[in-house]
């Protein structure tokens, strides 16, 4: 597949139900993409909002990957859907769980990176924008 994720991005988190009180600039994204993997790491980026980081692991030709994150897990499915990725998430940690199917996709200038989840009946977008020279 011709789309590469990798790269620093910020996301635009002004109203992410899933990210509920975080502000823009307060969350940056590291994707390290090499078909067919792909390592998502999620780092606070504002002194005051310190959760440590979050990382996933993914397959991008449907294998499932599990990442341990201390006592809990992501389970993962991806898969290419044309230019855009399908992504299955199991994600538990303590009491926090949650099924998320997501689609990625790339702005045609590489600069913009949008992600579709559904999870039940919420549905929302988020928008990634790349911090670094990578885009075409």
């Amino acid at each position: 597949m011709s789309v590469d994720f990798s790269g620093r991005w910020a996301a635009q988190l002004r109203s992410d139900p899933f990210f509920s009180g975080i502000e823009f600039g307060m969350v940056a994204v590291r994707i390290d993409h090499v078909e067919p993997l792909l390592q998502l790491t999620v780092l606070p980026s504002a002194p005051r909002y310190a959760f440590g980081q979050l990382l996933c692991n993914l397959r991008t030709d449907g294998a499932e990957v599990v990442t341990r994150l201390g006592s809990g897990q992501v389970r993962t499915h991806a898969h290419w859907e044309s230019d855009e990725l399908s992504v299955e998430m199991q994600i538990a940690l303590g009491r926090y769980a949650k099924r998320l199917t997501s689609r990625w996709g790339l702005s045609k200038d590489g600069r913009l990176l949008t992600m579709q989840h559904e999870s039940g009946a919420e549905r929302h977008v988020t928008v990634l924008d790349r911090q670094d020279s990578r885009g075409r």
